[in-house]
């Protein structure tokens, strides 16, 4: 720890790398992550699917997985706003 990052926690600022310390890990083979994936918009009208539908396209291991582990039930269908998910 140096002076400089002690500081900079006194004074309040996150505990971490600086930028410059940041690029210098990286190095130049570095490619930074893709963006988040572009969210499609909700059709405005339509009919959703049925639940029973959507969930047969579950694999049966990995429901058996999430019942197992997760105890997890499927309840209903519903529209997201944008945003809701994240």
């Amino acid at each position: 720890m140096t002076a400089e990052s002690v500081g900079r926690v006194e004074e309040g600022e996150p505990i971490g790398p600086s930028a410059a310390d940041e690029a210098a890990m990286m190095g130049e083979d570095y490619t930074p992550p893709p963006g988040a994936p572009a969210v499609r918009a909700p059709s405005a009208g339509g009919r959703l699917p049925s639940l029973d539908s959507l969930v047969a396209k579950i694999p049966e291991a990995t429901r058996r997985g999430l019942d197992e582990h997760l105890r997890a039930r499927f309840m209903r269908v519903r529209k997201l706003k944008p945003g809701e998910l994240r």
